[in-house]
């Protein structure tokens, strides 16, 4: 099949989709060197991610800097499903086209490779220009240094147009988030760049009702942004998109209602990352232990002082910093995780504890002295605040005064 502005090659072992341009530079042998050799990068040399199915690598490829997905499928179930599906990379490589040529700035795909045995697809990379000098959005809105209140503002009212233009084209990303976008610098303003297609379903209608889902899901964002910034942001986002409401205060009062309703689903399903532990936090991953911790935070260190506890305690780390922690059943202290998160994202000014560290008996939370001393202040009424979270939070926010009390610790 025919597929502007690329060629579809068989090279030796690999189905290869390379840019125009790079196969006019490289011939084949080439490119399937340089595929071969990201194929068997066992050493991790640039590595930037690593999970049980994908390892995300910096690299320089064709000349220039790239970033490299590297997808594995393993298990027989995965390597059946590629038999009659699109591969995970296939889909990454389609989705990044799709959004290229609609428009939106984005790294367009320079290759895709898959290596095949037996029909089903055994390995696939994907590979992409890097984007220099970029921040990730939310990195950008929680920063209220990085830039002056004109192009804060400018910034807000192009990402409510640019999200706009994103569902108009019939893009679906199902976490939509902060954190699928980079900022760059241009001149005296900046420009966004839409990524991380993994989860995007492209070429569809989106009916009202779901973009309104995602705009819920997009405004968990605590109170680093404020309400003058979301409403101009659904400003811009009307000048492009009147399906969901035609002003901006119905809009606003329909995208609360369904955040609230989205993060009561968050809680009810236990969700434990957000915004707040994007990049920030590791998923614990030793023998018998699972949970989240603080980048930089002793992950060892913390279980092997808490071996003998039956109840929460204060804990003296080998850095000189204690740190107090809960001990609950593993459901219960996740209950309490999500919690936090909820009140966090819901505009509570609270940190999130340093850890949760679970060995399936206890869920251990690791936090700073006084980090929830108080909490029973936040459900004044006669605040704006408290007020929002009395009204649709009270039970989250008792749980939360009931599991940090003295008689857990």
């Amino acid at each position: 099949m025919y597929m502007q502005g690329y060629k579809q090659k068989k090279i030796s072992t690999a189905d290869i989709i390379v840019k125009d341009s790079i196969a006019a530079a490289y011939d084949d042998a080439q490119v399937y060197e340089v595929c071969r050799g990201l194929f068997d990068n066992r050493s991790g040399s640039g590595l930037q991610k690593k999970g049980a199915y994908k390892t995300i690598l910096r690299a320089d490829v064709f000349g220039m800097p790239c970033i490299v997905k590297h997808y594995t499928n393993r298990g027989a179930v995965r390597l059946a499903k590629s038999l009659f599906a699109r591969s995970k990379a296939r889909h990454e490589f389609d989705a990044g086209r799709y959004i290229h040529q609609s428009g939106i700035a984005t790294a367009e795909p320079l290759l895709l490779a898959e290596v095949r045995r037996w029909g089903a697809v055994r390995e696939g990379l994907v590979i992409m220009p890097f984007i220099a000098g970029a921040r990730e959005l939310r990195d950008v809105l929680f920063d209220r240094r990085g830039m002056r209140p004109g192009q804060r503002r400018a910034l807000v009212a192009s990402f409510g147009r640019l999200t706009g233009k994103i569902f108009q084209s019939g893009i679906f990303q199902y976490d939509y988030s902060l954190n699928n976008f980079l900022v760059t610098r241009q001149g005296d303003g900046h420009r966004l760049w839409f990524i991380d297609f993994e989860r995007v379903v492209v070429g569809k209608d989106l009916s009202a009702d779901r973009k309104l889902e995602l705009l819920g899901k997009l405004n968990r964002a605590g109170n680093e942004v404020r309400l003058a910034e979301r409403l101009r942001f659904l400003q811009g986002f009307l000048e492009t998109d009147t399906s969901v409401a035609v002003t901006v205060k119905a809009c606003a009062a329909k995208v609360q209602q369904r955040t609230v309703l989205v993060l009561k689903r968050d809680v009810k399903r236990l969700r434990l990352t957000s915004l707040y532990t994007h990049a920030r936090y590791d998923r614990i991953s030793l023998p018998g232990y699972t949970g989240l911790s603080k980048k930089g935070f002793s992950v060892n260190q913390a279980i092997q002082r808490t071996a003998g506890f039956s109840a929460g305690q204060a804990v003296l780390l080998d850095d000189g910093e204690t740190l107090q922690t809960v001990m609950l059943p593993p459901e219960k202290a996740r209950r309490a995780w999500a919690a936090l998160t909820l009140l966090i994202v819901a505009g509570l000014p609270l940190p999130l504890p340093e850890a949760l560290v679970e060995d399936g008996r206890r869920g251990i939370i690791f936090f700073k002295p006084g980090s929830y001393t108080g909490l029973e202040s936040f459900s004044d009424a006669r605040s704006p605040l408290g007020c929002f979270i009395g009204k649709h939070f009270s039970q989250e926010l008792q749980y939360l005064i009931t599991i940090f009390s003295d008689s857990h610790m």
